[in-house]
């Protein structure tokens, strides 16, 4: 089963603020939200707020207070908003709520050096912050090794060896998955649940689908005691299954209908990333659904179908109406995070029908809108491509280097082009710098015969002395 950023952290209790208030309205305020009613407790902590004759330490406790309550109500921005003025001080609960809250938002590369930060007062809902994280940065092995130690220490709730079963049924080590959920007594009705849908993907893992299938619909046919991340989990475990049994447009269809009934979920883009992939597996996907969507009033659900239409017909290759749609989106959605991978589908487009200085300015765009390392390093190498095929070999050789510095991931095929840039401008020395870089990548053998062999022409047609040593 594919991997599924869960957030098993969103579901437990609130952190353990050190709240120093007496006040009546606070206490009442903490009460409810442990009783699962923040919208009463952001209600009872911002009349505190407004009392002139609250104390400062009351004030900040009420703050934390109703960003908490927001963030269990499913409003991160507000719990964000209601924390600002507490952002950037030394207090060790604002800033592990600061984290939980950009953790909600799926902004794992900004909430992972909040919660390093924690170090020693940082607990264990903190620690498994950490590791949640690191899952979903790719960083799996990192993310199991804090489980692990914090399951045989004893720290935590149930919810934190759920987390780990569930990693070790993406690694598949099934054994010790097994072994673990058959360990855990389910102590809360929610924790019940989260098993069953780690049982469910442990047994879609195993090749059962249909039995799977059972667990993840039960989850969602009884929505008490369901989170929003648990229920998105049991709805991606009930698309794999139904596809797995009974083909692509049936996993489909379990994504649309969550996109459709939830317009404001956090989790609607993960559910639209996936919904692409079953779109380009099906063998007659249709726009339809994504239409409607990009015509509703909803305006996030309304960008990510404008986002995800164009990127469908790009993948069939009605490339004027992609480029029509695209342009939509970015007219639409000044400062969405999904903009430079919008910029850098439009480049494609661009260069497909010779419009090549559009393509640079939008290859240009992406760049300067990219914070996420891997999306830029892979628009720097799309970049250079452009660049070098306009003969700017010096500009495209420093784009490739950037990205080979940038990524582990394209370092191979980055620091070979750069090579090869380098080459063509006679900079043996440059080439020398980039050729061992592409060699520590320990490439196939066939790669770097071509590369050595490319070198020893170059300098032959250059009548340097060391040509018959390098062919």
């Amino acid at each position: 089963m594919k991997a599924l950023r869960m957030l098993f952290l969103a579901g437990m209790a609130p952190l353990a603020v050190a709240f120093g208030a007496d006040a009546d309205s606070l206490r009442d305020a903490r009460a409810a939200l442990e009783e699962g009613l923040p919208e009463v407790a952001v209600h009872k902590a911002q009349a505190l707020l407004k009392e002139s004759a609250a104390s400062g330490e009351d004030k900040t406790s009420a703050a934390l207070l109703i960003g908490e309550s927001y963030l269990q109500w499913g409003s991160p921005e507000k719990a964000l908003a209601a924390i600002q003025p507490l952002v950037g001080r030394p207090d060790g609960a604002a800033a592990a709520l600061h984290a939980k809250i950009l953790l909600a938002q799926g902004k794992y590369r900004e909430a992972l050096p909040l919660y390093l930060a924690l170090g020693h007062r940082a607990g264990p809902r903190e620690r498994a912050g950490v590791a949640e994280c690191l899952q979903a940065l790719g960083r799996t092995a990192e993310a199991i090794h804090i489980l692990e130690s914090l399951a045989k220490s004893g720290e935590g709730p149930a919810a934190l060896r759920l987390r780990l079963a569930a990693l070790y049924v993406q690694t598949a080590r099934f054994e010790e998955a097994r072994g673990l959920l058959g360990s855990l007594p389910a102590t809360t009705p929610e924790e019940g649940k989260w098993k069953s849908e780690v049982e469910g993907r442990l047994l879609l893992a195993q090749g059962e689908p249909g039995p799977a299938l059972v667990l993840f619909e039960e989850i969602l046919k009884s929505p008490a005691h369901v989170s929003e991340s648990l229920y998105f989990a049991a709805v991606f475990g009930a698309s794999e299954a139904r596809m797995k049994l009974y083909g692509h447009a049936e996993g489909a269809r379990v994504l649309e209908d969550f996109i459709s009934q939830r317009p404001d979920s956090a989790q609607l883009e993960s559910a639209f990333g996936q919904l692409e992939r079953d779109y380009e597996l099906a063998d007659r996907p249709s726009e339809t659904e994504l239409r409607r969507w990009a015509d509703s009033p909803h305006a996030n659900r309304a960008q990510l179908a404008l986002f995800y239409l164009a990127k469908l017909r790009a993948f069939r290759g009605a490339w004027e109406k992609a480029a029509h749609t695209l342009s939509a989106f970015i007219a639409s959605a000044p400062g969405h995070p999904l903009l430079p991978q919008a910029h850098l589908l439009q480049a494609e487009i661009y260069e497909r029908s010779d419009r090549h200085d559009d393509g640079i300015r939008s290859l240009d765009a992406a760049l300067r809108l990219a914070d996420d390392p891997e999306l830029r390093a892979a628009i720097e190498l799309r970049a250079g491509l452009a660049h070098y095929s306009r003969g700017e070999e010096v500009l495209a050789a420093q784009l490739f280097e950037s990205a080979a510095d940038r990524s582990t991931k394209l370092r191979q095929v980055a620091a070979f082009d750069a090579a090869l840039a380098w080459l063509s401008q006679r900079n043996f020395d440059r080439f020398e710098a980039s050729y061992r870089a592409f060699d520590a990548t320990q490439p196939p053998e066939s790669l770097r015969s071509d590369l050595a062999l490319e070198h020893g022409l170059v300098q032959a047609r250059s009548h340097e002395p060391r040509a018959a040593e390098s062919l």
